[in-house]
């Protein structure tokens, strides 16, 4: 073998500190990623303004979704109510059309022939009465009390 010609072509040094820099970056990082992450300090203060807003926020839409139940149930109800209405007016039309048609001068004429026999007036059923004296007014006489014109009204029928 011959004697050392120089290592200027064969620098290893240069490759190695390369490679310990790189092992050491390596090394760091495998400690950081292993590492659990220091988690920030909850106060509990903060801890009770989130619940708290929490809290505020559900309770809020609880109560706008019941208001809309309401809402919902008394339209419904205001709609029924309309169409009853609505029922009734048609009818009230209906039966006084009705009630019209029955009490219309030929159907009361016809009533009081068929059902009840009764006649129109002839010239036999007509009487003239004719007075010799003067149309007269006669005022009676003025009773002292209640009970005594309560009694000769009641003798007047016997």
């Amino acid at each position: 073998m011959s004697p050392v010609r120089g290592n200027a072509a064969y620098d290893f040094s240069l490759f190695e500190a390369k490679d310990k820099v790189e092992e050491q970056e390596n090394k760091i990082a495998d400690e950081k990623r292993q590492k659990p992450a220091a988690k920030p300090s909850i106060k509990p203060a903060a801890v009770l303004k989130i619940i708290a807003t929490s809290l505020f926020v559900l309770l809020s839409l609880t109560a706008f979704l019941l208001c809309n139940v309401q809402l919902t149930s008394l339209s419904d109800e205001v709609s029924k109510a309309q169409k009853q209405l609505n029922e009734s007016k048609n009818q009230e039309i209906r039966l006084n059309i009705q009630l019209e048609s029955r009490m219309s001068l030929n159907n009361v004429e016809s009533y009081a022939i068929n059902k009840l026999g009764l006649q129109k007036i002839g010239q036999y059923q007509i009487y003239y009465l004719h007075m010799n004296n003067k149309d007269k007014i006669e005022l009676s006489p003025k009773s002292e009390n209640l009970f005594v014109q309560l009694i000769n009204r009641i003798l007047e029928y016997f």
